[in-house]
């Protein structure tokens, strides 16, 4: 497959500007609020685990606990 190439034109308006700022500005939010939540995430994908492995288990049988 041949690499296309578009041609095309954007009016910069300041509305446009504006659009673009706000994706900008979002970013970087998002950006520190996934900094500041990865390790609360990460401690709610330990506990899920260790709950999910103990659950099974104790579904067969076992005695476990979740320490």
């Amino acid at each position: 497959m041949k690499d296309q190439i578009y041609n095309f034109t954007v009016e910069l308006t300041w509305k446009f500007l504006e659009v673009l700022r706000q994706i900008e500005k979002f970013e970087v939010h998002w950006t520190k609020y996934r900094q500041r939540e990865k390790s609360s995430l990460n401690q709610l994908k330990t506990f899920a685990i260790i709950q999910s492995i103990g659950s099974s288990t104790r579904i067969e049988g076992s005695k476990l606990s979740d320490k």
